[in-house]
Order: C-alpha cells, then structure tokens, then sequence
C-alpha cells in the first residue's frame, strides 16, 4: 500500500483527507477511515485509504497504511 500511496503523491497539485471515523486499537495507536481528493498532471482523482496513526512523545505520527485505494 505504500507504493500505491507514493505514486499518488508524486506530482499532486491538490490533496484534501477528510476523516470518516477513527478507531482506537490501542492506548498508542488510532485507525483512521478517510476520504482522498486529490489532483494530478490536471486530472482529478479521489478514493479511501486506511490510515494507522501514532501517539508519540512528539505528537502524532502516520504509522502505516493499511488501505490505500485512490484512483
């Protein structure tokens, strides 16, 4: 899923993440279900993804992709 999400990063005009829910798997780490909008080379994509997301001393941090379905 990280390559997926690489290449759609590469060359993006636009990005919008809207959170649909979240989920706490553990004291440390949500889960989090998003909405993708995004634009690239002029054309305009969106999809879902699922985002792991950590608590760390620093603040909060992606921990992992578990989903990444953007087209």
């Amino acid at each position: 899923e990280l390559v997926k999400f690489i290449n759609a990063s590469i060359g993006t005009e636009a990005w919008d993440t809207r959170v649909v829910r979240t989920e706490q798997v553990n004291a440390n780490l949500i889960a989090a279900d998003v909405q993708i909008s995004l634009k690239k080379l002029g054309a305009a994509g969106s999809g879902t993804a699922v985002l792991m997301i950590a608590r760390t001393p620093a603040g909060l941090k992606l921990a992992g992709i578990e989903l990444f379905e953007v087209r």
